[in-house]
């Protein structure tokens, strides 16, 4: 018997996909490439002719508790589609976890119409305006009806550096509030990477919050030049991660 290895097993965990997309053609802009080591990098997917194909989650991947579904983001692929059919991808490389229980979560006094999206179903996007210039992309997670999100903070290419930058960069607006990114006609989806070992998850409170400052909640890549924020960032509690989830593999 071939003994599984422990990166074999963080894999074989993260609850499986619905169906298959066509990676980006050559020459779209995007940073086509994937952490698959200490600092090292690889091609993310085909970029000549003979696309390579990637696998979207299912909504099972987003119901589960919001700080382990941030965790399990590092290393996925964020996808947009352009009007004009330009597709562009690159892997997520940082991210912050919101929850209900949460004073920096919008939804912590309950519904308003900002964040009604919170409590819709899981695998929505929730993309809020701030400081009357930047928009900011999550996805949400939880169960219907239980308001969570996942920040966005950083993309591995150009311009992806910040989550106001890369929403710039993108274009992503507030007419993207709600886009499925579990549905093959969103504009917006993510799809499977490489699976990022926790020898290279950097953890640290959030950045900018004013309430709520000693949770350690947020998730990036070590070693990468595109993360946004200090690497390194003091005090605060580690976050647990719950063994019986929603929507894992059955």
């Amino acid at each position: 018997m071939v003994k599984e290895s422990k990166q074999d097993s963080e894999v074989s965990r993260r609850p499986r996909v619905a169906y298959a997309a066509s990676c980006p053609a050559e020459g779209t802009g995007a940073a086509e490439r994937k952490h698959s080591g200490e600092g090292e990098w690889k091609p993310a997917c085909a970029t000549k002719s003979g696309d390579l194909e990637l696998n979207f989650f299912t909504k099972d991947f987003y119901a589960r508790p919001t700080v382990t579904v941030a965790r399990d983001l590092l290393g996925t692929v964020l996808c947009r589609r352009f009007a004009d059919g330009r597709i562009v991808s690159a892997p997520i490389v940082e991210v912050e976890a919101y929850t209900e229980d949460d004073p920096a979560c919008h939804a912590f006094r309950g519904i308003t119409e900002r964040c009604r999206v919170l409590f819709g179903p899981p695998g929505l996007a929730y993309v809020y305006f701030i400081y009357g210039m930047y928009n900011c992309l999550n996805v949400v997670t939880e169960p219907d009806g239980v308001p969570g999100a996942v920040l966005i903070r950083a993309l591995a290419t150009e311009g992806g550096t910040g989550p106001g930058k890369l929403c710039h960069t993108w274009q992503i607006d507030r007419s993207f509030n709600g886009a499925d990114f579990t549905s093959r006609e969103s504009t917006l989806w993510i799809v499977e990477g490489q699976r990022v070992p926790d020898a290279n998850v950097g953890e640290t409170v959030r950045i900018g919050v004013t309430s709520a400052q000693d949770r350690i909640w947020r998730f990036y890549m070590k070693n990468n030049e595109f993360v946004s924020g200090p690497r390194k960032l003091g005090g605060g509690k580690r976050p647990i991660l719950k063994k019986k989830l929603t929507g894992r593999d059955k």
